[in-house]
Parts: C-alpha cells; sequence; structure tokens
C-alpha cells in the first residue's frame, strides 16, 4: 500500500466525522466557558481560540454538506 492510499483510507473512516464534531464541541463549550465565568480569562488569545474553534464547525458542516451533495440542490 502506498502511503496515500493509507492516509485516504484514514481520512475516509466514517467515526471521524462524529470525533471532529465532538472534539470542536468540546473545544468551543470549554472556551466559551472560560470567558464566561473567568473575567480575566478574557483574553485576544481566548477569544480567538473560541473563533478558530466556531470556524473549524462551520468548515467541517460545510464539507459534510459538499460530501453529500446538499449544496448543489436549490
Amino acid at each position: 500500500m502506498e502511503n496515500s492510499e493509507i492516509v485516504s483510507n484514514v481520512l475516509s473512516w466514517k467515526p471521524w466525522e462524529i470525533l471532529s464534531h465532538l472534539a470542536v464541541a468540546v473545544l468551543f463549550i470549554y472556551v466559551a466557558y472560560l470567558l464566561m465565568v473567568n473575567p480575566q480569562e478574557r483574553t485576544l488569545t481566548n477569544w480567538l481560540l473560541l473563533l478558530i474553534a466556531l470556524a473549524v464547525a462551520v468548515q467541517i458542516h460545510q464539507n459534510i454538506n459538499i460530501k453529500r451533495g446538499l449544496l448543489n440542490q436549490l
């Protein structure tokens, strides 16, 4: 097996979709909790981390919709 086939097989594994959703959700909830509970944690770094987690979640959903062909239907 070539390296590209191995990587392709790993990335096309069905549970990655669920695991990536869970990881991004946990990250988003953790950072949102930090920002709400601890005022001293409201730094630019944590705000950027929250926005990056949100952007990754949106990208995951967009890729899922593209894979399912939902964006081509009007």
